[in-house]
C-alpha cells in the first residue's frame, strides 16, 4: 500500500477535552486513528480535537467555537505551510 507523506486527523467532540481525558477517551481515540486507521500509511501523522462542540450544549459551543475554528485554521496552514517548506507542493 502507498505510503503518505503526511496525515491529519481532526476529531470533533461533543464532551470538553478534560472529560475525555479524565475518562480515557482521548487516548483511546488517539489509539484508534492513529495506531489502527492511519497506522504505517503515513510517514508523518498528528491528532488534534475539537472539543465541547455538542448540538445539546450550545453555550458551551458557542463560547469553543473561535478557539476550536483558529486551532483547525492553524492545524491545516501549519500541514500545508510545513509540505510546501519541504519542497513537497506540486503545482497542479
Amino acid at each position: 500500500m502507498k505510503q503518505l507523506e503526511k496525515a491529519l486527523v481532526i476529531c470533533v467532540t461533543g464532551h470538553g477535552l478534560y472529560h475525555l481525558k479524565e475518562y480515557g477517551h482521548l487516548e483511546a481515540m488517539k489509539t484508534i486513528m492513529l495506531g489502527d486507521r492511519i497506522f504505517d500509511r503515513a510517514k508523518i501523522k498528528d491528532f488534534i480535537v475539537l472539543d465541547a462542540m455538542s448540538k445539546y450544549a450550545e453555550e458551551a459551543r458557542e463560547a469553543n467555537w473561535d478557539r476550536n475554528i483558529e486551532t483547525a485554521y492553524k492545524a491545516g496552514r501549519n500541514f500545508y505551510w510545513n509540505w510546501d517548506k519541504q519542497g513537497h507542493n506540486k503545482e497542479v
